[in-house]
This record gives C-alpha cells, sequence and structure tokens, in this order.
C-alpha cells in the first residue's frame, strides 16, 4: 500500500519583542474651571472642577480630593444634595451619591433610551429628578439599573436648574421656562411665561418663600408668590449674566461674569465684593459668614473678610479640558484652541504649551489660522491675534440687527466673507453684518462646516448638507437609511468621510455614494500627514494607509478621549479631556527580517522573522496550492507543503500609530515527498518504507560497513537514537522503535558518497 505524507520542510519562528511607545504629557499645567460649589454635612464643602471633585473641611483653606470612581474618567459636573444632606453628582450617563459626607460612592444606571446627556440632578425624598438636554426625567429607585420615568411637560427642552424645596420641585431651561411642581413632579405649570424671549435659565436659589432665578443677559427675576408675580434685581449689574446664585441666612451672593456681588436686601441693591481685570468668568459661590468661595473658569479664589481680600484657594490642578482644533502658524509655531479657557502656544523648540490667550469662560470654537492671524471663536465676538506678539487686532462682533449668536463654533473664511457654524443656532455668513444662512436646514444643531472650492458641506443632528456659498440653499445629501447625524466631515479630492452616532462612513465618488467603514470611529477632525489618516477617538486614535478604506488601531493607548490632532515634523500633538497635550514621535519606518534556513545535515529547519518596532508578523504564502503558513498555536509557525512547486514567503507588518507599515519577501522552491515501499538515493535503499520502525539498509557495493557512517534526524533536524545489526558487509537491520510515528531523514556519509533519504515510521 502506498502512503502519500506531507514532508515539513521548513519551520517558521516568529521573534517578538516589545519597544515602549507612549503619549506623554506636554502642558498646558494647572489649569482649570470650578463648576460648582455645595455644602456638605459637618462644615464641609464640596467643589467640582474640571480637574476632578475636592473637598474642604476649613472653609476652603486646603483641600483633598474627593474618592468616588467619577473622579478617574472625565468629570466636570455639578453637585447637589437632598434634605438629609447626600450628595448627588453625576458623570456622563451614571449617577453618583454619597450618604457618608462623601467618604464612600455608590452609582446608579437610570434607563434612559438613547441616553441624553445629562445637565442638572435635584432630589426629592425618594425621587430624584434627571435634567438632561432633551427633557427631564425621574426615578424612585437608586438601583444599579433605575427605571425612569419622562415628564411630559418638559419634553424636549434643556434643563439647567433644578431646585427641590419639601415637594416642590422646580425646573429652569434654556428656553428660559421656569416650571414648578406642587405634587413631586406630578403636575407641572410654566411660571415663566412672563419673561423676554431671550432669557436662558442659568440657576435657581430659594430661600423661605422666596425664589431667585439667574439668568443669561437678563440677570436675576424675583418672586414671592412661587412665579405669579416677578420682579427684577438687576440694580448695580452692568452686564447682567447670572451663572450662580447663594444664600447665607439673609444675605445673597452672586457670581456674574468676572465680578461678584452681595446683597442684604433680597438683591434691591447689590454690593461689588470682586472684580478681575483678566476676564475670568464666576461660575460658582459659596459663602458662611465672612468666609467667601469663588469658583472661576480659571481656579478658584478664598476670601475671609466678607470680599475685601482674596488669594487663591485651590492651585496644581491639570483641568480636563476638550480642545476643538490644534494648528500651526506661519513660523511653525502650534496653537492649541481649548474649549471654556482660551488659547495655548508652543513655540518651534519649545516642548510646551502655554497660555496665549484665555477667556472668561464659554465655547471657544476653531477657526483657520491665516496670515500669522489666529481667530478666537468665542461667546461675543471673534477675536483675531498676531500669532507671534500675541497683539489684538480686528474684532467682529457676533450679535445680528436683532440677537447674539450662541455658542460659535467653526469659522470658514472664504473670498465671499466668514462663515460660522454653531452649536444651537445653525449657520450664519459675515460680510460686515451677520446674516443666518441657514435655508432648507432640519436642525440647526450643527456639529461640523467644510469648505471646497466653492460648496459648503455642513454636519447636523439631522445629517449632512451642502450648498453653494452664493446660493444659502441647503441640501441633504443621503448616507444611510438610519439618517444618522453628521460629526466631523473629512474631503480629500473625490474622498468623503463622515463620523456619525451609527458608524463612520464613507465616498469615493464625491459623496454620490456612500459605504459603512468598520473598526473605526471619530470623535474629532480627522487629519492627512503624508500619505496616511489620523482620527481622534475615544481612548483610540485610528490610522488608514488607504484613503479611509480600512483603519488601524493601537493596542496600550492611555484611557482618554481623544479630541483633536495635528502632526508637525513627524510628531503628533493630541488634545486630551483628561491631560491637556501630548505628543509622540510617530510615522516611523520598521524593517522586517527574514532568515530561511533550509534543511541542513545535523542542522534546525526554520524560518525565523521579526521586525525592530517589536510588533506582530504576519506570514503568508503566493501560491496555497503549493504551500500554505500554518499557526501552530503558539509554537511559531509552520509550512505544508501540497505539491512541488515555487513560493514567495512575505512576512509583513502592518504598522500602527507609532509605525509605518513594512514587508519583505524570500522565494524558495518546496518538493512534496511521497513516502514509498522502498527509498533509495545513491545506491542506498531503505525497506520496507513506510513502516514499523525496523528497517533493512543496503549500501551500494564499493562501501565497504567499516568506513561509512549512519544518522538518522526526525522532521526538525534533531538527531534519533536507533540502534543497527549488521547483518552482512552492505546490509544493516535500522530500529527506530522507541521514536514516535512521523517522517524520518536516514544520513549516510562516506568517503566515496553523501546520501539522504527519508522515511516513514507508523
Amino acid at each position: 500500500m502506498r502512503k502519500s505524507l506531507p514532508i515539513l520542510v521548513f519551520l517558521l519562528f516568529i521573534s517578538s519583542f516589545v519597544t515602549g511607545q507612549s503619549l506623554k504629557s506636554i502642558g498646558p499645567w494647572d489649569i482649570y474651571y470650578a463648576v460648582d460649589l455645595v455644602q456638605g454635612k459637618n462644615g464641609r464643602v464640596f467643589l467640582s472642577t474640571s480637574g476632578g471633585s475636592y473637598y474642604s473641611d476649613n472653609q476652603g483653606a486646603s483641600w483633598t480630593k474627593t474618592k468616588g470612581d467619577f473622579n478617574s474618567i472625565y468629570y466636570e459636573a455639578s453637585m447637589t444634595k437632598d434634605r438629609d444632606g447626600n450628595l448627588f453628582t453625576w458623570t456622563f450617563n451614571n449617577i453618583y451619591y454619597s450618604k457618608d459626607n462623601g467618604e464612600t460612592w455608590s452609582f446608579m444606571i437610570p434607563d434612559l433610551t438613547n441616553a441624553p446627556k445629562f445637565s442638572a440632578l435635584g432630589v426629592s425624598g425618594d425621587t430624584v429628578f434627571i435634567g438632561t438636554e432633551k427633557g427631564l426625567y425621574y426615578t424612585t429607585s437608586l438601583d444599579f439599573f433605575s427605571p425612569v420615568t419622562e415628564v411630559v411637560a418638559l419634553q424636549d427642552q434643556t434643563i439647567t436648574a433644578i431646585s427641590v424645596t419639601g415637594k416642590r420641585v422646580i425646573a429652569g431651561t434654556q428656553a428660559g421656562g421656569v416650571f414648578i411642581s406642587e405634587d413631586n413632579g406630578k403636575t407641572w405649570q410654566d411660571k415663566a411665561t412672563s419673561f423676554p424671549p431671550s432669557k436662558q435659565i442659568t440657576c435657581l436659589s430659594v430661600s423661605g418663600n422666596k425664589l431667585f432665578v439667574g439668568a443669561l443677559f437678563d440677570g436675576i427675576y424675583y418672586t414671592e408668590d412661587w412665579g405669579d408675580h416677578w420682579e427684577t434685581r438687576n440694580t448695580g449689574f452692568s452686564n447682567p449674566n447670572i451663572y450662580d446664585i447663594f444664600i447665607d441666612d439673609n444675605t445673597m451672593y452672586v457670581a456674574s461674569n468676572n465680578k461678584a456681588f452681595t446683597s442684604a436686601n433680597d438683591g434691591n441693591n447689590w454690593n461689588q465684593i470682586y472684580s478681575e481685570a483678566n476676564y475670568s468668568t464666576a461660575q460658582t459661590i459659596w459663602a458662611q459668614g465672612d468666609q467667601i468661595i469663588l469658583g472661576r473658569w480659571h481656579g478658584v479664589m478664598k476670601s475671609s473678610d466678607g470680599g475685601q481680600q482674596w488669594t487663591e484657594a485651590l492651585t496644581g490642578i491639570t483641568g480636563a479640558f476638550g480642545y476643538t482644533s490644534i494648528q500651526a502658524s506661519d513660523d511653525g509655531s502650534l496653537f492649541a484652541f481649548a474649549t471654556h479657557t482660551g488659547i495655548y502656544k508652543k513655540e518651534p523648540g519649545s516642548e510646551l504649551f502655554q497660555a496665549f490667550q484665555k477667556t472668561g469662560g464659554g465655547y471657544i470654537g476653531r477657526g483657520p489660522i491665516a496670515n500669522n492671524k489666529v481667530p478666537m471663536v468665542g461667546n461675543y465676538s471673534i477675536a483675531y491675534y498676531d500669532a507671534i506678539t500675541g497683539a489684538k487686532g480686528e474684532e467682529i462682533s457676533l450679535h445680528t440687527d436683532s440677537k447674539w449668536i450662541n455658542f460659535a463654533d467653526v469659522l470658514v473664511t472664504t473670498p465671499q466673507g466668514l462663515f460660522l457654524s454653531t452649536l444651537q443656532d445653525g449657520v450664519y455668513h459675515y460680510d460686515g453684518t451677520w446674516k443666518d444662512y441657514s435655508n432648507n436646514l432640519t436642525s440647526t444643531s450643527m456639529n461640523d462646516l467644510v469648505l471646497v472650492d466653492n460648496t459648503l458641506y455642513a454636519g447636523n443632528d439631522d445629517g449632512l448638507w451642502t450648498t453653494d456659498i452664493t446660493e444659502n440653499n441647503w441640501k441633504k445629501i443621503n448616507i444611510d437609511a438610519n439618517n444618522p447625524d453628521a460629526k466631523f466631515i473629512f474631503v480629500q479630492d473625490s474622498i468623503f468621510l463622515v463620523s456619525t452616532s451609527y458608524g463612520f462612513y464613507r465616498s469615493g465618488d464625491y459623496g454620490k455614494t456612500w459605504r459603512s467603514v468598520e473598526n473605526v470611529s471619530a470623535d474629532g477632525k480627522i487629519v492627512a500627514y503624508k500619505d496616511r489618516l489620523y482620527a481622534p477617538a475615544i481612548s483610540q486614535i485610528y490610522v488608514s494607509d488607504d484613503r479611509g478604506k480600512t483603519w488601524l488601531s493601537t493596542t496600550d493607548l492611555p484611557f482618554y478621549f481623544f479630541t483633536t490632532l495635528a502632526i508637525q515634523n513627524d510628531v503628533l500633538y493630541v488634545g486630551a479631556l483628561e491631560s491637556g497635550i501630548l505628543s509622540a514621535e510617530i510615522n516611523k519606518e520598521q524593517e522586517i527580517n527574514l532568515d530561511m534556513v533550509r534543511i541542513p545535515e545535523g542542522g534546525s529547519p526554520a524560518i525565523h522573522a521579526s521586525s525592530t518596532s517589536g510588533l506582530p508578523i504576519t506570514l503568508t504564502s503566493s501560491n496555497p496550492d503549493v504551500a500554505t503558513v500554518v499557526d501552530d498555536t503558539g509554537e511559531g509557525y509552520s509550512l505544508k507543503v501540497l505539491k512541488d512547486g515555487e513560493i514567495t514567503i512575505e512576512a509583513s507588518q502592518k504598522g500602527n500609530l507609532f509605525y509605518r507599515p513594512a514587508k519583505t519577501q524570500q522565494t524558495i522552491t518546496v518538493a512534496y515527498i511521497t513516502a514509498s515501499e522502498s527509498s533509495k538515493t545513491n545506491g542506498v535503499t531503505l525497506y520496507s518504507n513506510p513502516g514499523n520502525g525496523i528497517y533493512n539498509l543496503t549500501l551500494p557495493d564499493n562501501i565497504t560497513t567499516e568506513n561509512q557512517y549512519v544518522t538518522v534526524y526526525d522532521a526538525m533536524g534533531r538527531p534519533v537514537l536507533y540502534r543497527s545489526q549488521k547483518i552482512d558487509s552492505d546490509r544493516y537491520l535500522l530500529d527506530i522503535t522507541g521514536a514516535p510515528a512521523g517522517v524520518y531523514f536516514l544520513n549516510v556519509r562516506h568517503p566515496k558518497l553523501n546520501a539522504t533519504l527519508h522515511f516513514v515510521k507508523e
């Protein structure tokens, strides 16, 4: 009986080593903003900031970071308490609560459809009211996964503030409503119908039967009958943007713009107790007697004498900022645009980012740096600064003929003027005056704006849109049947890439047809550098080498929220919510070593492959019909030969964020060896083959047994012990019954020949 058995001609061993790759933080340092101050039990004061939550047991003289899982991830939420002093806060869509004055924290996950972003909390007994960007909800459970009920009367409202006194629940909205429920949330009535339409409620404060309501642009409203009649309390405010109201006994404290005020007569008259030349918005305030703590966009100030003298109260924190853009100027400087804080600059030759221009709070958008002019797209204006000197130049107000443009985001410069997308108000065009440029847009919540030649592309919560810059006639581009939103847009020649809440989409024909792309997301603008694309995301920076068709991820990146990136001279600069700006060397070349060793006499058959990057190697055969590469599950790789022929072995490494892809090849000839009843080479014969371990070995007539040397190897090239018995001058019995079944090689060396043949033990 004949049997065919492929011979293991080569073994492939992959050696791997790890070369450390990391992102290092390069600033800015000690920059954070305060969000909220709340009174705990036993005199403890809690402060939530963009750099985490802290508490003080000595009225702000020193601070300790609050324990709790919410401090290990991005956190900038406000904090509240119930009537028993239990504390509540949130991060993303989890609610954290503490019943022991902040020593330990538990958390719950409200079961909310589509998980709208939280914006406020209030607690009434066992009921937790959850304000979101899309309405008000409540739950009566603190279970790990808690069911919630929607308040229909506030459906689709953005809730900005919640106050609870007994069964009376008060909710302020971004649209200016002040909704009051007298029955713990069962029924609601809007009590602010007489307010002017431009108001935006920011805070609520209750003292007895007195309700004070703070608003943007409109100051303070006051009622003693829970909203049936209102009065204003704005005497003394030059620019009444109210961010926080705190009442200590009968004294009111207000944080407003870059100032703080106090009143001893319910706001009829105000006394300014704090002012700052560097416009830093006073965001939150707390007081007890003469002790006052003021939280700002650029840190915390403290006064121990009723506001006459102030000192910094909390230092040494790196805030968790988002970055909307990192760009280069003509001289090679890099500018990072940080939300709510300002612009930071890294000069050529410097390693760190330093403050360039700060803002007093509010969202900072992104605009192009051109002609050494750096635009700050802020709350009230677009101001241009000289990239070298920092001197302020032209400033364009963001006020139309009838209103302020809210939440300016993306600025595009064209010969026809400026185009500006906003987070809530659609798109505007400026050619000396601002005009609404949102015709046909079905959503004014904009995400991105891109100019290609004379065509604008805009992404909003209702999809991808386009218009000629001269027409103001937006048309929707259908990407997917799910009608996804469009977050970030990238255009390069005919290639369009769009990130959405449903995934990532690509078009190769100018947006006519689209396909979804797997294994990639983008939480910031996609950047092209040399021949690669880079996409920042949560805990990942994706890389594409084929113009967005496929994307690579990089293992072991730190868990940061990457929001924007720039690349300069093969160095990556990336903005992260938790750690400022980080950098790393990228685009590095790697070399692959492929060492193919044929089966030697007494040697070990192997192919060694490794990369200078230490990244794993992929091995492939050019002709799988001849031979295939087999993964031996942790033991390396083997080449399975199927028939005679020539193949090319390719060793490749696809690269990652730090390294470019690389590959190398070698061509070899392989033979498919068939076992037969006898093997014969140069007159040396071995039979029966295959056999049970005992074989007849016959030598040529001119070879004497005294001068020959016989060695047996296994398929790995390792010598095998055997026994032999001489039958006559040219014949032996060869015994390897102690060896396992498999393929073996017999080598006979003599001054007159050197012969190798194979045989099989069953």
